[in-house]
């Protein structure tokens, strides 16, 4: 698709509407989301006034909206499809990427350099030793979390973490397993078969968004661009 409308800014994350045929990509500035279409068409624009600074964004299940992260702010806002407000979190930390796990919702926060669930805050689901969290992925009560620098690691509740020998750029999920953004080759690394199932060429590429129906969404490193396939 084209680059941004009106005063542009970065594309921060990017989730897929509940029937796959539209793409939300959360932006740096106002209007914080933009609807955009597989063709690259912008259908419509969303301010979220009540979020100071976005940080991620995940889509509830069903036609349930979204959620939005504000490190600025420490909360965690619950949005309608139509962009509503419909409940705010305070969350002791700065949250970045954000994901929906089941019924449940895990953030990393940033200034912690950990993934949480707002809903049990006692619980640490992992932490990251290296760099703030810059993605997040969850399938089948197991998560997915890369690095600003490229860390790639697994957790569950009650496991250790475990490192993983591969560098990320961005990590998401099909019904089938996790799915690898590689941050040297740009390719798509099909986790649970070590299979490449997309790869690069036409990147570098920074954010990955996988929709239920098996679409792939990929933003540029400008932030400005986005591939769908």
């Amino acid at each position: 698709m084209e680059p941004l409308p009106g005063d542009g800014g970065r594309i921060l994350d990017m989730a897929w509407g509940p029937s796959g045929d539209s793409l939300f990509l959360l932006v740096s500035v106002i209007p914080h989301i933009v609807v955009a279409t597989p063709d690259g068409s912008v259908a419509r624009t969303l301010d979220l006034p009540e979020v100071r600074v976005p940080g991620g964004m995940a889509r509830l299940p069903g036609s349930g909206g979204f959620v939005v992260s504000d490190p600025l702010g420490d909360g965690l806002l619950r949005y309608s499809m139509q962009g509503e407000l419909q409940e705010r979190g305070d969350l002791d930390g700065a949250p970045g990427a954000v994901v929906v796990a089941g019924i449940d919702v895990w953030v990393v926060l940033r200034d912690e350099d950990r993934v949480v669930a707002p809903g049990d805050p006692d619980i640490v689901l992992a932490e990251l030793e290296t760099g703030s969290g810059a993605d997040l992925a969850s399938w089948r009560g197991e998560g997915l979390a890369s690095s600003s620098d490229g860390l790639l690691v697994s957790f569950a509740e009650g496991r250790a973490v475990t490192e993983l020998p591969l560098r990320a750029a961005s990590v998401g999920s099909w019904s089938g397993g996790f799915v690898v953004l590689l941050a040297d080759s740009g390719d798509l690394l099909y986790l649970q078969q070590d299979s490449i199932v997309a790869c690069g060429g036409e990147g570098p590429f920074r954010i990955l968004s996988l929709s239920p129906g098996g679409r792939v969404a990929l933003a540029d490193s400008s932030g400005t661009r986005v591939l769908i396939r």
